[in-house]
């Protein structure tokens, strides 16, 4: 247990501070507690916190915590922060992004998710994407997901067939809409 970690679970006054400053500490072990327990702190308005170091950190692990703390506080700034750490370097914050933002951010993100589930060599995050365009309503993703009951991995299949199952066009917009009528 870090010193960081006994000040703010003993419930020491200005504990949020002391885990805000804690994000940029010099170690990253450090940093990856301070990340959970501003988390722990259920406080919104320090989601802005979080995502200055999912954006910046140069640690995998702290982005990693960065995007689990995101999702529990939410705030403003959270879905756009996970939806932007799907194109992060490293295959376990972008698993992180995916089921925070699946939670936040339904729908967003989904053009991402499409490469992922496309392209990505992991099959796990595959899996996640798959399971996330379910909820996405746009027509590049029903596609998508169709493509990839053709993927090479059951898992990846698998997943694919349950999000078909939840995915649900958006409807299309009337005809003429945004057009508007000339009266004579």
């Amino acid at each position: 247990m870090t010193a960081l970690n006994s000040l703010v679970t003993l419930g020491v006054e200005d504990a949020a501070e002391l885990a805000v400053a804690g994000l940029s500490d010099e170690d990253a072990f450090v940093r990856a507690t301070a990340c959970k327990l501003v988390g722990d702190q259920d406080d919104p308005s320090l989601s802005g916190f979080l995502a200055q170091t999912l954006r910046s950190d140069p640690d995998a692990l702290v982005r990693k915590r960065a995007c689990q703390a995101l999702a529990r506080i939410a705030g403003d700034e959270a879905g756009p922060a996970l939806v932007a750490a799907f194109r992060d370097p490293d295959s376990d914050v972008r698993l992180e992004a995916i089921k925070g933002a699946q939670e936040l951010a339904p729908g967003q993100g989904c053009d991402r998710l499409v490469e992922l589930l496309e392209n990505d060599p992991m099959w796990e995050l595959r899996v996640r994407a798959a399971s996330a365009l379910g909820r996405c309503g746009d027509a590049a993703a029903g596609e998508a997901l169709q493509r990839a009951l053709d993927d090479p991995v059951e898992f990846v299949r698998a997943a694919v067939s349950k999000a078909l199952k939840e995915y649900v066009p958006d409807p299309a917009p009337p005809a003429g809409a945004g057009v508007s009528e000339m009266s004579n």
